[in-house]
């Protein structure tokens, strides 16, 4: 019966209903959501508004539209709603339940528009911006999420703004109010990213972790059992893995919170909540150089930040401490004395600890420091010498008890086999605490802990004493203790422990720096010069001993060689390999290099170039699965190549990537990962001719079917017609299917297509004849029907011209959204040879700028004076849009690279599909060229003022660059005029030698150059 009712048509799960929605919202209710007075429907509740105002005010993906005076209205009549959602409030718990399975099951399977709608101007701002649709603002709002309480209890029902759900497959943490497990069973792949665009929290998301930071101490004040025990240490964990994630989030990014004000400490081992009040008690956090304090803190009765991790530790007080609203303190900086017995250390007896232990004790703990293999991500560790300082003025003293007050509080210690550590600058002394008979070695094993903090390096101090340990067991007399010994206990090589601690002979005579050279010609010779490093106290001394060992040429030109910083020109003179440099170096214990990073821009800068072709070769292996009509999420998947990377093995055996050795790897991933070749060949015709003429076949046939569409609906009495989508959109979509790259696309295919996708009318026939549509009576003329009539000039047509439009040497071009691609493609093909032949980078500095007197309305004319911005929004979107179209252009011309790869911004969707493009990436077009990254900003005008303006996004990435990287602004000046358009690269004014050149115009970044004439 199953497999009977699925056979016709009948589908699981509950269906969105699509119902028709009245009236418009003018553009600054869609700017300013707590305006939206939404929409109105017969069937929605008087609460329906503000559940859909709720939800576009927190909407991800809403932007600003251009126009604030004027009607939007959704891009389709029809929006989604959920049967059953205007009576849910009437729904009892088991109905509820059933009803929220539905809906998982259904965030799996519903198409994106049944969530996100658009409202848009067809004419002038045909993107708009998304938005929630009626059956979004039920789920983000409604209570429908069922919550299982972790103390036991009923299950309750939630709306998304409180309600946790759990993702993996594991148990939850039990102290979680979170979604059912029978709920949790039901969620599908896609379902994640839709629960977060409806504003449902996951407990396990890294992107809730600000959330996860506020939520943990309010469990804490609502559930006192949670305060001690297991529920303590797991909530405590919780606490730390939030406030890592948070710290750890880039920049700017959205889980970066504000200061919370609300903080979970531990007082005496029991958990509790801290308000923050800026003169309040003080909260200690815990650092890397407080472990000792840290632990005496968690004795006493004062609040202490529950973070074993003690850099992070560090990390949060600095966050804490930017933002105010808390009185914190690193644990290292609490108040301590420290009293031995009944005596401070000072009056105490007192011995030097080197002078007690041996001169092997300077060895031993300055070799352990030096060669901790996390040091270099050590938070400010301490330089070698002052290592070397701090444990030549360390004196002891030995106690059977101690009492250390901290922060206004007496704690004992006795009966422990430790030390604690008197901070003094001039004479730190280690009270170290023992049972027993006090042997030295005893004496010194109990020394460690406060070694590692003497040195700091409090985190060393159970390999300290593990090593001490060691060290006992191969010498029982330290006496009898030797270098040698000492690497052995420290797990090192010798040679590693003698080049951290020589001094300063090596440097003079250039011996440490023959090593690694030495190493490429006779790795022997080399490991007999690193244990002699220090005999030589001169370059002759050096030079004498390497034409002992070696004939006078090879001695000479390694000794040339020690004065040439560049590894690559040292290797290529030795005839060397880089694999076989750095497997000596290996073998020494040397330093490696790497060229990950080099590789990685090497290998973007082939792919920019290849991308095209490497498309073309996985579509052509799917030609047989499309013209069997199979899926093609296969293809879909190749297309954007996963896992063609860079073989990590490259960057420790090659200096470079060559084409050849790109395109052999291209070639091998191809035969890994594309279907077997069809035994009947199938010729399709080339990618990018398909492409050009499917996306073309979309701009030009919508404006065509929306005349016909409207016809129709008029003439069949229709209330109101479906809008299309913008041709931008349509291609997006029509790409994500794949449907754009196999074959030509045809107007019966696009209108199928359309059917198929709800944006036909229902009755009316798949066709775009009008006969068979019944409109075969006398002709009406169709909205937006193109006319040989052009305006002599500006963008305002005469009766009958050609609509809104800007003109290129005099000839209209329309300004439509449907429309920019084919002016793109006009201004791009208009380009001269001399205009393609600009230099791809700024020329010289540029000429001083003159100060221009701004003139008050009405003071006359001129060009390139100051200019108020122009409110025409369609105007401003063509001519950005042909300042780009020049660019990309041009910038094919300058470094072979396709537009497809190097367009970066949102207006590329109007030229080209694959992708919408990224306004807050700060630049237009990437190109990648050999070492070097260019970032060009494009700023076009129909004038030649010299005058722009730099955005946010633009003035943070000018200002933020790496070191591969460049950042160029092009200015195209008579962007619309053949004969006076010019193409100016100009320099970064956030680079050397800054604005020189430029003048600051106002403070929202408006320069101002001089154009040379």
């Amino acid at each position: 019966m199953l497999q009977f009712l699925e056979r016709h048509g009948v589908r699981h799960g509950l269906r969105p209903r699509y119902e028709a929605f009245s009236g418009g919202v003018r553009g600054e209710g869609l700017n300013t959501p707590g305006w939206f007075s939404g929409m109105w429907h017969r069937d929605a509740g008087g609460d329906f508004p503000k559940q859909w105002r709720d939800t576009a005010v927190h909407w991800p993906n809403r932007r600003p539209v251009a126009h604030a005076t004027v009607e939007y209205h959704p891009s389709r009549k029809a929006l989604p709603v959920l049967p059953g959602q205007y009576d849910y409030a009437e729904f009892d718990e088991q109905s509820r339940r059933l009803y929220a399975e539905l809906i998982v099951h259904g965030l799996g399977t519903w198409r994106d528009s049944d969530l996100e709608t658009r409202f848009v101007r067809p004419v002038s701002d045909g993107h708009g911006t998304p938005w929630p649709t009626p059956l979004s603002a039920f789920l983000a709002q409604a209570p429908w999420i069922p919550q299982m309480p972790a103390h036991g209890g009923g299950v309750t029902f939630a709306p998304a703004a409180t309600a946790w759900w759990w993702y993996s497959h594991e148990t939850p943490p039990d102290y979680l109010t979170v979604v059912p497990p029978a709920l949790r069973r039901r969620q599908s792949a896609g379902v994640p990213d839709r629960l977060r665009l409806l504003g449902i929290r996951a407990w396990d998301d890294l992107r809730t972790a600000s959330e996860r930071l506020r939520h943990l101490p309010a469990l804490v004040e609502e559930h006192g059992y949670l305060r001690q025990g297991i529920h303590r240490y797991a909530l405590s964990r919780a606490y730390e893995q939030a406030w890592s994630e948070v710290l750890s989030a880039p920049e700017g990014a959205a889980i970066s919170p504000a200061a919370p004000d609300l903080l979970l400490v531990a007082r005496a081992g029991a958990l509790e909540t801290h308000r923050g009040v800026p003169e309040g008690e003080t909260v200690y956090v815990p650092d890397p150089q407080g472990a000792q304090n840290q632990k005496l803190l968690e004795r006493v009765p004062v609040p202490l930040l529950p973070v074993e991790d003690r850099t992070l530790g560090l990390r949060i007080h600095k966050y804490l401490k930017a933002r105010g609203g808390f009185a914190v303190r690193r644990a290292s900086k609490a108040d301590t004395d420290i009293r031995a017995g009944v005596l401070p250390p000072g009056p105490a007896p007192r011995e030097s600890l080197l002078a007690y232990a041996g001169s092997w004790l300077r060895t031993f703990v300055a070799a352990a420091v030096e060669l901790d293999e996390e040091r270099p991500s050590r938070p400010d560790p301490v330089a070698l010498p002052e290592v070397l300082r701090r444990l030549q003025a360390c004196e002891f003293t030995v106690a059977r008890e101690a009492v250390v007050w901290i922060a206004g509080h007496r704690v004992e210690e006795s009966a422990a086999d430790h030390s604690l550590l008197h901070q003094d600058p001039t004479r730190p002394c280690l009270v170290i605490l023992h049972t027993g008979e006090p042997t030295k070695w005893r004496l010194l094993r109990n020394a460690a802990t406060g070694l590692a903090g003497l040195v700091g390096a409090p985190y060393l101090a159970k390999g300290l004493r593990a090593a001490l340990i060691e060290l006992q067991d191969r010498c029982p007399q330290t006496e009898e203790i030797d270098d040698e010994q000492i690497a052995a206990a420290l797990d090192v090589p010798l040679r590693r422990l003698e080049l951290v601690l020589a001094d300063r002979a090596s440097r003079r005579s250039g011996s440490a720096l023959l090593v690694p050279l030495l190493a490429c010609v006779d790795i022997d010779l080399a490991e007999e010069l690193q244990r002699s490093l220090e005999s030589f106290h001169g370059r002759t001394e050096l030079r004498d001993w390497l034409a002992g060992k070696l004939d006078h040429h090879r001695a000479d030109l390694l000794l040339r060689l020690l004065d040439d910083d560049d590894r690559q020109r040292q290797l290529t003179e030795l005839s060397v390999s880089l694999a076989d440099a750095n497997q000596a170096w290996r073998t020494l214990g040397l330093p490696t290099l790497d060229h990950q990073a080099r590789h990685r821009q090497q290998f973007e800068a082939w792919l920019q170039r290849n991308q095209p072709a490497l498309a073309a070769r996985v579509r052509n292996a799917h030609a047989g699965v499309h013209r069997s009509g199979r899926s093609l999420a296969g293809y879909l998947r190749l297309r954007s190549l996963p896992g063609f990377e860079p073989d990590p093995l490259w960057h420790t055996t090659r200096w470079d990537l060559s084409p050849e050795l790109l395109q052999f790897h291209a070639d091998a991933w191809a035969a890994a990962r594309l279907p077997a070749p069809a035994r009947r060949q199938i010729t399709l015709r080339p990618l990018e001719e398909v492409r050009e003429t499917s996306i073309g076949a979309v701009h030009r046939s919508l404006p065509r079917l929306r005349g016909l569409i409207e016809e129709w609906t008029r003439r069949a009495g229709s209330a109101s017609a479906l809008s299309l989508p913008g041709a931008a959109d349509l291609v997006q979509e029509l790409d994500e299917e794949g449907l754009l790259d196999f074959e030509a696309l045809t107007s019966s295919v696009l209108i199928g297509w359309l059917k198929g996708h709800g944006y036909w009318p229902d009755g009316m026939p798949a066709t775009d004849r009008r006969a068979e549509l019944g409109l075969d009576t006398p002709h009406v003329s169709l909205p937006r029907q193109r006319s040989g009539s052009s305006s002599p000039s500006g963008s305002t047509p005469p009766a009958g011209g050609p609509g809104p439009h800007i003109l290129l040497n005099g000839q209209p071009l329309r300004t439509e959204p449907d429309e920019l691609r084919e002016l793109a493609q006009a201004v791009a093909g208009d380009l001269t040879a001399e205009q393609l032949a600009t230099p791809a980078q700024p020329t010289g500095a540029l000429a001083p700028a003159v100060g221009r007197t701004r003139r008050t309305p009405g003071s006359g004319g001129g060009s390139g004076g100051y200019r108020a911005p122009t409110t025409d929004q369609d105007k401003t979107t063509a001519i950005g849009l042909a300042g780009e179209a020049v660019v990309g252009a041009w910038l094919r011309q300058q470094f072979d690279v396709p537009e497809e790869t190097s367009w970066k911004s949102s207006l590329r969707s109007h030229v080209i599909a694959g992708g919408l493009g990224d306004d807050r990436l700060g630049y237009d077009f990437r190109i990648h060229d050999g070492d070097r990254t260019y970032l060009y900003e494009v700023k076009a005008s129909v004038g030649n003022s010299g005058e722009f303006i730099l955005g946010d996004s633009e003035v943070e990435r000018a200002s933020h660059l790496g070191p591969d990287e460049t950042y160029i602004i092009v200015y195209v000046s008579d962007v619309l005029d053949r004969t006076r358009r010019r193409i100016t690269p100009l320099p970064n004014p956030f680079g050397a030698p800054g604005l020189a050149g430029y003048e600051l115009v106002s403070t929202r970044m408006r320069l101002r150059f001089a154009l040379s004439r």
